[in-house]
This record gives structure tokens, sequence and C-alpha cells, in this order.
């Protein structure tokens, strides 16, 4: 075990367990854990033990009885779960064990783990009523939120406030250089920037331009990110302007234009809303 923990070198952290949160044992001797072996003048036989503390998140057990019956156990985090969830997902275990041996033909995941007391729950939230909306595009939405409170708090991030009529005009400013850039609808822009109040606009100006956002993890390999890029056929890229470019992004070279988002300098308030004339095509809902 201890080879194995040195070669995965996993994450260490007093939070789980480092190879596996959910184990499952399957024992089928220990009915013998009940026979007294005779041996000479001594007897062995199996003694009751106090129940161990959870070593993981979730240990099922099961174990054979001298009855040809199987019985089953789970030993569970009290810090993580409570006696009732854990009686659930035993209870989800059996009715999957009896699913599946009841038709040796039918395939694993064809088989509900849900009774249908909870199905009929799910089905009834799973749709609402039906609900009339404008017919309207994200960018225009948000040009309206602008125009009709432009003073009210429209994103709050760690101690920054940003208004709507902040974030409107940042968006509208940064979606004027998208377009110029060549971005429109049916183009990719690779977002790659930790949340962040750069993040939304980001995202909102991909919009507002008419083009569509690849959203990037910022510790994404190299080589998926041009996977992504390729797949996506996006050709700019967006980071924040007041770290370091990513090193998924840095290592692409000249594939790409790079663009800083900056939600920190001063911007003109009275930037107004992109209209379809600045686009390279009309935005629809």
């Amino acid at each position: 075990f201890e080879t194995v923990v040195d070669a995965v070198n996993p994450v260490r952290s007093e939070a789980f367990a480092p190879l596996a949160q959910v184990m499952l044992t399957l024992d089928p001797g220990a009915a013998a854990q009940s026979v007294e072996i005779p041996v000479g003048d001594l007897v062995f036989s199996g003694v009751e033990t106090d129940t161990s503390p959870a070593q993981v998140d979730l240990t099922f057990m099961v174990n054979s009885a001298q009855t040809g019956d199987w019985h089953g156990a789970v030993v569970f985090a009290t810090d993580l779960f409570d006696e009732s969830t854990a009686q659930t997902l035993a209870e989800r275990f059996v009715a999957l064990l009896d699913g599946l041996t009841a038709d040796i033909d039918v395939a694993v995941g064809d088989v509900p783990m849900l009774d249908a007391g909870e199905i009929s729950a799910l089905r009834a939230v799973e749709v609402g009523e039906d609900r009339h909306v404008r017919a309207e595009d994200l960018a225009s939405a948000l040009a309206d939120s602008v125009a009709a409170h432009a003073d009210r708090d429209a994103l709050v991030f760690q101690e920054r406030t940003v208004t709507y009529g902040e974030f409107g005009a940042r968006v509208n400013v940064l979606a004027r250089e998208l377009i110029r850039a060549g971005v429109g609808p049916d183009v990719a822009v690779v977002v790659c920037i930790p949340r962040s109040v750069e993040l939304m606009v980001a995202v909102h100006a991909v919009v507002a331009a008419g083009g569509q956002y690849v959203p990037v993890d910022t510790a994404t390999p190299a080589d998926r990110v041009e996977y992504m890029m390729s797949t996506a056929g996006a050709k700019v890229a967006l980071v924040h302007a007041g770290e370091s470019v990513p090193g998924p992004i840095a290592g692409l070279g000249e594939s790409i234009t790079v663009m800083a988002v900056d939600a920190g300098s001063p911007v003109d308030l009275a930037a107004p809303p992109v209209t379809d004339a600045e686009r390279i095509g009309a935005l629809r809902p």
C-alpha cells in the first residue's frame, strides 16, 4: 500500500483519504468466522469486536453467512453523512443488486437506483409552469438593465462592488475591441481568466460582440487547451490584465491573439451599447 501511495503521489489533505474515499469489501469467507475450530484441547472461536471508526468517507461491506445468506453493512464518516443518508445509500445499493441479479442480461446502467416514489418526485419538479418572456438576446437584456438602473449593484467580488453602469460600460468597450479583432457570430473566444470582475466582463463582452466563449481553467494542461482551441476554431483568447498570461495560453505562441482584460482602469461610463450596425452579424434571440 505504501508503495502505491508513493507511486501515485496524490494530493495530501487531512480532509480525505489520499487514494480512495469510497471502498467496497467482499468477504465470501466470512461465514467461517463463526465456526468453532477445536485443535486438541483448544477451541478457537470468533469474538465480537467493537465498531471501528470510519477510515474513509464510506465503506460498503458484504459478507457471507453459514445460512447461505449475504449480509451487508455500511461504515460512514459521521462528520460527512447523516445516518438517514447512509441508510438510503445502503437501500439503493441493495436495490441495484436486486435489479442486476433479477436479469443477468440487463446492462448495469439500465437498472434504476431510485425507487418509484423518488422517480415520481423528481419528475414532478423537472418541468415548471410555462413562463412567457420577451424574445431578446442577452446583450440587449444587459443593456436594458444598465439603462433602467445604472446605479444599482450588478456584481460583487471580494471587497469590490460594480454598478450596472460601470459593468455595462466595460462590457461595451471590450466588445468593440473584440469586434475589431474579428469576433462575431460563430467565432469562438477562449476565456482563460480566474474568478474575478474581469471574468464576468469578458464573458458578457464576447456575447455582446456576437461571438461564443470557450471557458478554459487557468490550470488546464497546455495540450488540452490546444485541443480545445483547435476544436472550437478559436483565434482569440482573453486573459486577466493584472496577472501573468496563464501557461496554457502563453505556450501557444503566435497561433492566437491574446487580449488582456482590465476591469480596474478608468472607463468611459457613457460608452453606449453595441449595436448590430457595429457587429459583423446581427444578434437574435
